[in-house]
């Protein structure tokens, strides 16, 4: 229900999923700002995070993104 709404992730929802499933998680829908991206990490622990409509409408480049997970001391992967 968040695709498109840039209001941040299902926490909730994500959570439920992360502890049915013994699969990696990816959270998708709802991205609007970085820190919706560490909500999704820490608080529901989602494995990792589709964000296309920051990506698609140029609202973070991947650098910025990059940039701030790595000072929020989340994981992300060598380029």
């Amino acid at each position: 229900d968040r695709e498109g709404t840039r209001k941040g992730f299902e926490i909730d929802l994500i959570r439920e999923v992360r502890e049915a499933v013994s699969v990696p998680v990816i959270a998708s829908g709802g991205m609007g700002t970085l820190e919706h991206f560490q909500e999704a990490v820490e608080q529901a622990g989602a494995d990792a995070v589709s964000m296309a409509d920051v990506l698609h409408y140029d609202r973070h480049s991947v650098q910025e993104i990059r940039t701030f997970a790595l000072e929020a001391g989340l994981t992300v992967r060598r380029i």
